[in-house]
């Protein structure tokens, strides 16, 4: 047997930690997130415009910012908030771009916008928000340039079938998830006090495709986020699988089989937290076969084609896990712990009651129930 190396556990582990994102992002999308979120992009867009910026530059350019605003947005009094912001500014000032300008733009978009309007849940984790509202799902991009580098490999991509779009924005957010990725370490660092120096990614080395150093960046940033992968169990099947029930659930918190002209870029509306729920299990044919279409599209544009039942079916192993997930990213963005990572929440933590952990522990052990044929 292939011994598994550290660079594709390492892989593993970041893309399952982009995924557990996308579900928090996607399942707490409001009308108030869309609104602002795309106040925010046209400005950012602007900017870069007028300044000039286009390609690798200009997303490099739109991550600071949205550090920025994420920062300013959820700005308190402490001495920590303090130094990742010196630690920002640092890094945009080595990227080339002048600080003070990039202030002023910060400023800009923050004060051209009603921020007292704004609760927790716009404001928490926005450079993560950011990710699900730029590209359909920034963990399947993720995943496809990995198999690209062939840091991971599977025979069920058919590239040729991929839409133009996605090849053309793959590039892109893989840049963009390892910049999220050195945001959460550096605030995790500073938070935490740890001792060991800043991790800082060289954008060049990233776009130009140097596969060793990419491999080794994968394991720093592994070591750095402290993240053991809880969905996809090292199977590449299962990362496919489990988008196309991303995207199924997507399709049934949209309630697009109520009206299905109702295919927008992105959720329009959240979904309440409560007993009305009608679970994904509940569905009727008609709306499981919408669902499906809906989820069928989506994965075709990634380059995937799989039979129409197995996105229900991959729903239902999802779903207890994606309850869990919109709860608690919930629970920590309206009360507003900008400094809390809702994701260390899901393991087991010691101050929720018993039976909150014995559920979570269903919902994880609920995702093995697949069990892949080999291809």
């Amino acid at each position: 047997m292939v011994r598994v190396t550290e660079w594709k556990i390492s892989a593993f582990n970041i893309l399952d930690y982009v995924f557990i994102h996308n579900l928090a992002s996607m399942s707490t999308f409001s009308d108030l997130k869309n609104e602002f979120y795309r106040y925010v992009a046209d400005e950012i867009d602007t900017i870069n415009s007028q300044r000039g910026f286009a390609e690798y530059r200009a997303e490099v350019y739109k991550h600071y910012l949205l550090c920025g605003i994420e920062l300013k947005l959820n700005q308190v009094f402490e001495s920590r908030f303090k130094r990742i912001i010196g630690e920002l500014l640092l890094r945009v000032k080595s990227s080339g771009f002048p600080v003070s300008t990039y202030l002023q733009d910060v400023l800009n978009i923050c004060g051209h916008s009603n921020i007292s309007c704004l609760d927790g849940t716009v404001k928490y984790k926005l450079l993560a928000q950011f990710l699900y509202f730029d590209f359909d799902s920034a963990s399947m991009s993720f995943f496809n340039k990995l198999l690209e580098l062939k840091i991971l490999s599977t025979g069920r991509l058919k590239e040729h079938k991929m839409s133009r779009k996605h090849k053309e924005e793959m590039d892109r957010v893989f840049l963009r998830v390892l910049m999220f990725c050195e945001f959460e370490i550096l605030k995790k660092q500073i938070i935490h006090n740890y001792s060991n120096m800043f991790m800082r990614l060289d954008f060049n080395d990233i776009m130009n495709g140097n596969i060793r150093i990419i491999k080794d960046l994968l394991v720093l940033i592994n070591k750095e986020i402290n993240h053991e992968e809880m969905i996809f169990h090292g199977d590449v099947r299962n990362v496919s699988a489990l988008a196309g029930a991303f995207f199924f659930i997507e399709g049934s918190s949209r309630n697009i089989y109520n009206n299905k002209k109702q295919i927008n870029y992105r959720p329009d509306y959240n979904i309440p937290i409560d007993s009305k729920i009608k679970a994904v299990s509940d569905l009727n044919d008609e709306e499981k076969k919408i669902c499906t279409e809906y989820a069928q599209n989506k994965m075709k544009e990634y380059g995937y084609e799989f039979i129409q039942r197995t996105f229900y079916d991959n729903s239902v192993r999802l779903y207890s896990l994606y309850q869990f997930i919109r709860i608690v990213f919930d629970n920590v963005s309206i009360d507003r712990k900008w400094h809390y990572n809702f994701v260390d929440q899901l393991y087991y933590d010691d101050r929720y009651p018993e039976i909150y952990k014995t559920g979570l522990r269903q919902a994880i052990d609920g995702l093995q129930m697949y069990k892949p044929k080999n291809v």
